[in-house]
């Protein structure tokens, strides 16, 4: 409603500028540059028709945003529909891949080799150390002496 306003705010300015037969044309605020020196001879209906035209210009501004509204909405749907229906089953796959490939939650579940790597590094330290086998229960039995 306040751009249809500020655009019939110009109706004042557009009916003097009509009647002013040395202009050929006008700049209206927020359509441009409109030519108007044919429209000298409708002065009946000029006023109906510059309220029928800054309406429809605010309206159109509208649906314009709606318009990017409705594309960003659609975007953000699809989105979530490739998530929910393709992406979720190729995740529920890998989870539960085939183990003989390397596959599924015991893939995940594992140890990987950095891991590894320094677990047994740390090892060769403790036992240089003479901390052997001790990590606060060695097979059921307490390391500490207490």
């Amino acid at each position: 409603m306040a751009v249809c306003n500020k655009l019939m705010a110009n109706l004042s300015t557009f009916t003097k500028t009509v009647d002013d037969p040395t202009k050929k044309d006008m700049c209206i605020k927020g359509i441009g540059v409109v030519e108007i020196g044919h429209l000298r001879k409708f002065k009946d209906i000029l006023q109906p028709a510059f309220e029928l035209k800054m309406r429809a210009t605010a309206y159109w501004k509208i649906v314009l945003g709606r318009l990017v509204d409705f594309m960003a909405l659609h975007l953000l749907l699809s989105i979530h529909n490739l998530v929910d229906e393709e992406l979720e089953s190729e995740v529920i796959s890998e989870l539960m891949g085939d183990p003989a490939r390397g596959g599924g939650i015991e893939r995940l579940l594992g140890e990987s080799p950095a891991v590894a790597r320094k677990r047994e590094k740390l090892k060769g330290v403790l036992a240089a150390q003479g901390i052997q086998g001790c990590s606060g229960y060695n097979h059921g039995q307490n390391c500490y002496n207490y």
